[in-house]
């Protein structure tokens, strides 16, 4: 018998909320399966609940460093400086470290004020227009774009080009070549932040940027690092908040009777 060939890394969904067709079959076959990732690599993929935890909760199956290039071909994220899933550990932890002035409790009461206002705005703006209106164009797009702004300080107008920029990054990830559409992105999005943060030398703040430019100062972080990790929040701040919203209202639709119970007590 001839020997099949492995699963093949990525499964394209077919709905947006549900896992692909593909993945649900191995998944219905056992926990842990022999794939090939799109490097071409031969590897394990563990779809199973409780084996996934222990392989999470392992200490030997953390990466000892950045993934080789080789094994994340069409990546203009991975190994990038300050990228911190690409991290474990204690450099993981220095990098968080980081970031941390940005999440203290007096700033996060303080950003919570700006996104409910922010929320309370974009909401004003969504009611008011035709039914049905548009979610995305009017809420869950601009919604951590604008979020995102007062955090790092920069104008709320900076937002539909920076989340724009997010939006090519995640949309055109798996293109490869020195040109695609997702590393030009990348790389525009890097050049922002620079120039936001030569911004900050003259006019400092207590924003996210700021913070970022003392660490440099401080000698705890390179400037690429600075960089790329004001970048690697923006896109992994943005895209998933876009999508929480966006999946959140699908399942409403889809779930009626729970739509029902939030309407009935909003404090679910």
């Amino acid at each position: 018998m001839p020997e099949q060939p492995l699963p093949t890394l990525p499964m394209w969904r077919v709905d947006h909320i549900e896992p692909s067709p593909e993945m649900l079959a191995l998944r219905a076959n056992g926990p842990i399966h022999r794939v090939r990732f799109p490097s071409g690599h031969e590897g394990w993929w563990v779809t199973g609940y409780d084996e996934a935890k222990a392989v999470l909760s392992d200490a030997a199956f953390r990466p000892a460093g950045m993934p080789p290039a080789a094994f994340t071909p069409d990546s203009v994220i991975l190994g990038s400086p300050g990228w911190l899933v690409s991290h474990e550990g204690g450099e993981h932890a220095r990098l968080r470290t980081i970031v941390a002035p940005a999440f203290s409790n007096r700033r996060v009461k303080l950003l919570a004020q700006q996104i409910e206002a922010i929320a309370g705005h974009l909401f004003e703006t969504l009611a008011a227009q035709p039914q049905p209106a548009d979610l995305r164009r009017h809420l869950s797009f601009p919604l951590p774009g604008m979020v995102i702004s007062a955090l790092m300080g920069v104008l709320y107008e900076d937002h539909a080009f920076f989340a724009g920029l997010s939006d090519e990054v995640m949309t055109h990830q798996h293109e490869s070549g020195p040109r695609s559409a997702s590393r030009l992105a990348w790389e525009d999005l890097l050049a922002y932040i620079r120039d936001k943060m030569r911004d900050k030398r003259q006019d400092p703040g207590d924003n996210l940027l700021t913070d970022l430019l003392a660490a440099v100062d401080q000698g705890n972080a390179i400037e690429e690092e600075a960089i790329g990790l004001a970048a690697g929040m923006l896109v992994a701040g943005h895209e998933s908040t876009v999508a929480q919203i966006e999946f959140g209202m699908l399942a409403m639709f889809r779930h009626p009777q729970q739509r029902e119970r939030l309407v009935g007590d909003p404090s679910l």
